[in-house]
């Protein structure tokens, strides 16, 4: 196996792997539309879903797994951008199809996941915030996401101290992989309210 840094023509990979790392409450009738965003992101520069900011994990020239994340001064600088291109790569699909969008509260939903890049708070320059990991079901339990969180624990620089995540309150799995990773949660609990319903998360910390 081999950790490398993501490429333009790893989008469709991540696209997949994206919807596994991001939040489980996503609607399946919104998905296509989500797993489109995430593949033009990453394929785009400057944004918080870039290849810039992905290490892939491949075996025998698959990619099995990701992880994501930047500095906390990344965050911060390309955060608006990265709102900015959600909209913009959305405006195409929601015009054509209006009508089905119009059921399912579209608009309403693209407000809200925006929003959920907003919550999360402002991290220090000397912070390392990890967006996502993922790895496919086929190869789960082999060690990957383990070595993924080490490879960018290895590659931080000395001004970064430490590592941040979040990570749903019933994702015990996730939870546990974090923990044997040094991972401690903070005591913050991120409470968001999506279509209704309300979703928690844990904030964590490794130092």
């Amino acid at each position: 196996m081999i950790i490398r840094q993501g490429r333009k023509e790893d989008a469709e990979a991540f696209s997949h792997l994206a919807m596994l790392f991001l939040p489980s409450f996503i609607p399946i009738e919104f998905k296509p539309f989500v797993k489109y965003l995430m593949k033009r992101l990453f394929s785009t520069k400057r944004n918080h879903f870039s290849f810039e900011y992905s290490y892939l994990a491949e075996i025998n020239s698959r990619v099995v797994g990701v992880i994501n994340g930047f500095p906390g001064k990344e965050k911060r600088k390309e955060e608006w951008r990265t709102i900015l291109l959600m909209i913009r790569f959305l405006a195409l699909p929601m015009l054509k199809n209006m009508v089905n969008l119009i059921k399912i509260k579209y608009l309403k939903k693209v407000s809200q996941l925006i929003g959920l890049l907003k919550i999360w708070g402002k991290f220090d320059d000397a912070d390392y915030y990890i967006n996502g990991l993922a790895v496919i079901s086929e190869y789960q339990g082999m060690g990957i996401g383990t070595m993924l969180l080490e490879y960018v624990n290895n590659r931080i620089t000395p001004e970064q101290t430490r590592l941040f995540l979040d990570v749903e309150i019933d994702n015990s799995r996730a939870i546990k992989v974090y923990e044997r990773q040094g991972f401690t949660k903070t005591g913050k609990t991120i409470i968001f309210d999506f279509d209704g319903k309300k979703l928690g998360f844990f904030r964590m910390v490794k130092e």
